[in-house]
Parts: structure tokens; C-alpha cells; sequence
């Protein structure tokens, strides 16, 4: 199930005609089911290791453009774009926390659905999920960047970043928008993310690389305006 070649066919087989006919657009990325405009959702399909008979299921909410979406490594160990864990589900977990607390799990994005008797019952238990769970009317709901970047301001994500990203990257920082926020305001909270990282004498490799990105572009936008 690790394989771009048989997420796709997952996806196509199973979820494409219910995203389409909810509005979703394909993105082309890998591991990437839908496209709202200006809000990405993403979901990662993956087999348990040692366990061919259970699909980790994992669904994220973005309120990032695309131009902030990391890749994952491919086999060859080819690095796309920044990225803290080499998993993308990790690196823009935003999830609100009436969801977080409706499913009270360590990663409220995770749900494992098993599969007894075959990869096609993975099939089927996604399309209920999308359709009878109500993961397809959520994913409208909160897809609203508004909405949740209020949250971010309003302190209510902040005890997931414990989860979400090993670093305890600041979650309001993600909520932000490189390509359309103010660039006054981001740059300010930039700063503080450099003051908060490599002012310790052995920065995290990753943060510094990342931090080195986002600057890049920031500046990038504000020589454009």
C-alpha cells in the first residue's frame, strides 16, 4: 500500500467520484487526496508494519497555500522541499479541537480501519467513512481558513503541537499565509521563530533548513509587492 502507483489506484478507485462530486479538486501530489480552493486536505494511506491486514488511514486539515505544502522523500531519498519527519501528515497537522476531542486519540488524525479479508474492504470502509462518518461534510466545514486561523490566534491548537510537530514548532506559525498574509506580520512572527530556534548554540538541523525556506520566500514575496 506504500507505493504512489497503488494510493493512486486507492484513491481512484474508492474516493475520487465522492470528492469530485463534493467540489474537491486533485492536487497531483503524492499523498494528496483533495484540493479546496485556497485550503489543501491531505490524506496518507499506509500499511502497519508487521500488519498487512490493517490501512492506517490519516486525514489532515491545512489552512496553508500550496506553496507551503513539503514533500515527502521519494525511495531514492530525494528531498522535494523541507520537511521535518519525512511525512507529510506530520509536517501541516492542524486539526480543530472539536475533532481532536471527538476522537480523543494521541494523533487525532489517525483512524485505523481493519481489513480482515482484503485490500477491497479498506475501499469500503473509507466510502462509509466519507459518506455515512461524515468525513466528507467535515472537511467542507473546516476548510474554512478563516476559521481556523482564528483558532491558532485564539491559543485553542495549541496543545496539539506536543504531537504534531516533534519540534514543538509554534502552531500559530503555521496558520499563516506566505503568499498572502501581511508581510509586516509575518515577518515579525518569523523573527521570533529565528530568536526561539537558532539562538540555541545547536539548532535542530531540520527547524534551521525550514526557517531558511520560509525566509527565502518571504523575501521573495516582498521584493514582488
Amino acid at each position: 500500500m506504500g507505493t504512489p502507483h497503488l494510493l493512486d489506484h486507492f484513491i481512484d478507485e474508492y474516493a475520487a467520484g465522492l470528492f469530485k462530486a463534493s467540489g474537491f479538486q486533485r492536487s497531483r501530489r503524492r499523498f494528496s487526496v483533495g484540493k479546496a480552493p485556497d485550503n489543501v486536505v491531505f490524506a496518507k494511506f499506509e500499511s502497519r508494519a508487521g500488519d498487512p491486514d490493517m490501512l492506517r488511514f490519516y486525514l489532515e486539515y491545512a489552512i496553508v497555500p500550496d506553496a507551503m505544502m513539503a514533500y515527502v522523500s521519494d525511495r531514492s531519498g530525494i528531498k522535494r522541499a523541507p520537511s521535518f519527519d519525512g511525512a507529510l501528515y506530520l509536517d501541516r497537522l492542524l486539526v480543530p479541537d472539536e475533532v481532536a476531542n471527538e476522537h480523543n486519540k494521541y494523533d487525532a488524525g489517525m483512524w485505523e480501519l481493519p481489513l480482515p479479508d482484503g485490500y477491497h474492504r479498506g475501499g469500503e470502509a473509507l466510502v462509509r467513512q466519507l459518506t455515512d462518518g461524515g468525513w466528507l461534510d467535515r472537511w467542507r466545514a473546516l476548510c474554512d481558513r478563516d476559521y481556523v486561523a482564528q483558532q491558532c490566534r485564539d491559543g485553542l491548537l495549541d496543545r496539539r503541537q506536543s504531537f504534531t510537530i516533534p519540534l514543538s514548532w509554534p502552531l500559530p506559525y503555521l496558520g499563516m499565509f506566505i503568499d498572502d498574509g501581511d508581510p509586516d506580520e509575518l515577518d515579525g512572527m518569523l523573527r521570533e521563530v529565528e530568536a526561539k530556534y537558532l539562538e540555541n548554540p545547536d539548532p535542530p538541523s531540520k527547524a534551521v533548513r525550514w526557517i531558511a525556506w520560509w525566509r527565502q520566500r518571504l523575501a521573495q514575496r516582498m521584493q514582488s509587492s
